[in-house]
């Protein structure tokens, strides 16, 4: 939001041929937001987001951390049994989905397009929460996935005081590349790290952050300068 009013027509999140500026990132997330109180959604209620990767992804992300509830990310390439492990295990209040119905699930579900048609009767207002607010679960290579809470402050600290940030003080205008699972935590650090900080992250596909040809064309095409993640993909997009 600070951005929002700072740099308006800078460049926040772009996918594919979709460009927000920051002003237009923040007029989506207070749209949303609002349609998230209208459905009933209350601070520290718990949402699932289950979309592909898109801008829409961002800004879901965003307008349930601005009204204080806990965000859930679900990856899309997840098998219905984990996601409905992941959504009992949390006790969901709302599972916002591009595929899913609720005969899927055991918990509230609305699908993007019925999503996109309410209208908001609520104005959501911005919350400052501190405490629980954000939800990663492990891969679950061990037994059954856990969910680990993350907190706002937490959160701050790691995207206000990355010693990332001391890196990109030689690049003069940095330029993320969006990678990593929606589930990943490496996420948090390709969205919510660059928007924070007033920088542009672009959301990459899931053939496009998996293919060498495909990532370096993205890269290229959007001045990219930015990449965080595991030494595994790195080697796919350099070797």
């Amino acid at each position: 939001e600070g951005h929002a009013d700072k740099t308006p027509d800078k460049p926040a999140v772009i996918f594919k041929d979709i460009e927000l500026t920051y002003s237009q990132l923040n007029e989506k997330v207070c749209e949303c937001a609002d349609r998230l109180c209208s459905l009933g959604v209350k601070e520290k209620d718990i949402v699932a987001v289950h979309l592909e990767r898109s801008c829409e992804l961002v800004v879901f992300q965003l307008a349930v951390l601005k009204i204080g509830a806990i965000f859930l990310p679900v990856d899309k390439r997840y098998p219905v049994e984990r996601i409905q492990q992941m959504c009992i295990n949390c006790d969901v209040k709302l599972l916002i989905t591009d595929e899913l119905d609720e005969s899927s699930v055991s918990v509230p579900v609305i699908s993007l397009n019925d999503y996109k048609q309410i209208s908001a009767t609520s104005i959501a207002k911005t919350v400052k929460n501190l405490d629980d607010c954000y939800i990663i679960y492990t891969s679950g290579s061990t037994g059954v996935p856990k969910g680990c809470l993350l907190t706002g402050k937490g959160l701050l600290n790691f995207c206000l005081n990355n010693n990332t940030l001391e890196t990109l003080n030689d690049i003069s205008n940095p330029v993320f590349a969006c990678v990593n699972s929606a589930s990943f935590d490496y996420f948090i650090a390709e969205t919510l790290l660059p928007l924070t900080n007033g920088f542009t992250t672009v959301v990459l596909d899931d053939n496009e952050s998996t293919m060498q040809e495909l990532f370096l064309s993205v890269v290229e095409k959007n001045d990219i300068n930015v990449v965080m993640t595991t030494p595994t993909r790195l080697k796919i997009y350099y070797n």
